[in-house]
């Protein structure tokens, strides 16, 4: 008895990944230009200059910022403001594409939308064009890629979105993965995202300098601040749901207003927000993606009773932009609240301020998006404070689990499954069994009776010395065969010769019909004359009972979100 091992790649198989990796270095390559062209405009010409000045004209420009973006939305006929929801919505779609003509439209929205003080993050619009980039890279070359490959240049291109806009390679690698379920990966895109990440973080800190986010000077780390992180967790897991409430609410009450009118009422309490933050802090710090405030929370430079005001009006702020027809990320946004509520639950349990701000990011993105793993990321490399690493798993853990089902995103799903949408595109690779047992031809059927009895009952091939398949036997075959002549009978004698033969590129609803055809329930999978896996009804089944459950968990979010 003896297992084949598991074939290797075929030379076919080996070019399209190749293929795959050389595209994802493209898009990565691509990305990185356009979100360095992004990041010039937002934080050089525009909004980086406005935010540094206390005037209280500033307040008023999100009013322009909405408003603008509505008017160039309006140019457009989809008029949506996604970016990172784009990104999930054409992940989840198996025929879903990015609609390349509206993507000039939906960069420039979120470039008029933070650059006047909108409060968004540059990360959405980065997603948004890395996405684009890698799904336009796919159709173009979509005869190289193997169906198995749909939708990883996509996600590579958000990896390399993100991994640019932060300087976190890591970062976007993990988010790219993370972000599409609340409880999965999307691990296939794995090495095409590493490969995106890493060049369009070469190409970015190339042109933008790789000086890290918020550099700050970490703190010896002691065992009860682990204690400290369990309460900033549990924390900024209540204040997540508080944020993804209010966003969801105002976002609800926006689609009852005009879509002419949605710029005026959430413009106007964005710029209230404005003017409070500049009244308390003498800068907007509730406008924009919000830089300075995370590190001066960081540096614990502000008091834990205005920290927790600039929470209040950072959360309002950003939900009124978004109801308001705003373009940008909520990634951000949500960084600035974590740090904001670290902080100030810093200056109440013993410790070091920058540890609990940085604890707190992580925890608030692990609530907020369910993206633990990738907020620990984020701070680790955006920060330079790796040493925050441990007790940021613990915080981000508590805040996922405090924080419920709750997500920013309407788009992620709970868990990684086969998409019931590409039903049709599955081969009988996989869904075949690699396990058989071999029995030579010469084998006596007293012989299959009691060494192969086990074997006989499930998969068991007859294969010739020189690793031919033969056939396939069975133990109801014994019965035509009295017992007493089962010491000198071969088993050849009694193959079983109408089980059809299949291979592993095949679909399985070819392979079924085969099947059927011959009214058998296995059949043997070859690679030449040789077998590469078995296929049974029961393996079908199987995943057919899968794709049931998956039916009915769709139905049953789409009743959740209605």
């Amino acid at each position: 008895m003896r297992r084949r091992p598991v074939p290797r790649l075929s030379a076919d198989a080996r070019a399209r990944l190749q293929t795959a990796l050389v595209l994802s270095a493209l898009v990565g390559v691509a990305t990185g230009l356009v979100v360095a062209l992004i990041d010039t405009i937002i934080v050089d010409w525009t909004w980086g200059p406005l935010s540094r000045r206390g005037d209280w004209w500033i307040a008023l420009l999100p009013l322009a910022a909405v408003g603008v973006s509505s008017l160039i939305l309006q140019m457009n006929r989809e008029r949506s403001t996604e970016t990172t929801e784009e990104y999930l919505r054409v992940f989840h779609d198996p025929e879903g594409r990015v609609r390349l003509a509206s993507v000039p439209f939906r960069l420039a929205a979120s470039i008029a939308t933070i650059g006047l003080g909108g409060s968004m993050g540059l990360e959405g619009p980065s997603i948004y064009a890395g996405s684009a980039i890698g799904d336009a890279v796919e159709r173009r070359f979509a005869r190289r890629l193997s169906d198995r490959d749909r939708k990883v240049l996509l996600t590579a291109g958000a990896a390399a979105g993100i991994a640019a806009i932060f300087k976190a390679p890591l970062t976007g690698i993990v988010f790219a993965l993370e972000v599409p379920y609340r409880d999965d990966l999307a691990r296939r895109a794995l090495v095409p995202a590493m490969v995106a990440a890493a060049s369009s973080y070469v190409v970015f800190a190339s042109l933008i300098g790789t000086r890290p986010l918020f550099p700050i000077s970490a703190a010896p780390l002691r065992l009860a601040d682990l204690g400290g992180a369990v309460v900033v967790g549990i924390g900024c897991g209540i204040g997540a749901r508080i944020f993804v409430a209010l966003h969801r609410a105002l976002g609800a009450a926006a689609r009852r207003v005009p879509y002419a009118l949605r710029p005026l009422a959430g413009g106007a309490i964005v710029a209230a927000m404005g003017g409070i933050s500049i009244a308390l802090f003498s800068r907007p710090f509730a406008l924009g993606p919000g830089y300075e405030p995370i590190l001066r929370a960081a540096r614990g430079s502000i008091g834990p009773g205005l920290v927790m005001a600039l929470l209040a009006i950072k959360m309002l702020a950003t939900s009124a932009t978004a109801a308001g027809n705003g373009v940008g990320g909520l990634f951000f946004p949500s960084v600035m609240m974590g740090a904001a509520l670290g902080g100030a639950l810093g200056h109440v349990v013993p410790g070091p301020a920058s540890l609990f701000a940085v604890v707190g990011i992580a925890a608030f993105l692990g609530g907020a998006y369910k993206v633990p793993l990738a907020g620990v990321a984020f701070v680790a490399e955006t920060t330079g404070a790796p040493g925050y690493v441990i007790p940021g798993l613990i915080a981000a853990a508590i805040a996922y689990l405090a924080s419920g089902d709750t997500s920013l995103s309407h788009r992620q799903r709970a868990r990684r499954v086969i998409d019931v949408g590409s039903r049709l595109d599955m081969h009988v690779s996989d869904a075949m069994s690699r396990e058989w047992i071999e029995v030579p031809p010469d084998a006596t059927l007293h012989e299959l009776a009691t060494r192969y009895a086990i074997a006989a009952r499930s998969r068991t091939m007859v294969v010739a010395t020189d690793g031919r398949y033969v056939g396939m036997v069975t133990l109801g075959s014994l019965g035509d065969v009295p017992q007493e002549a089962w010491p000198t009978t071969p088993v050849r004698e009694i193959l079983t010769r109408e089980h059809p033969t299949l291979r592993a590129p095949q679909h399985l609803n070819d392979a079924l019909a085969a099947m059927r055809g011959a009214g058998v329930e296995r059949a043997a999978v070859l690679d030449g004359e040789t077998i590469s896996g078995v296929l049974s009804t029961g393996d079908v089944i199987r995943i057919e009972n899968v794709l049931q459950e998956i039916d009915q968990e769709a139905r049953e979010a789409g009743d959740d979100a209605g």
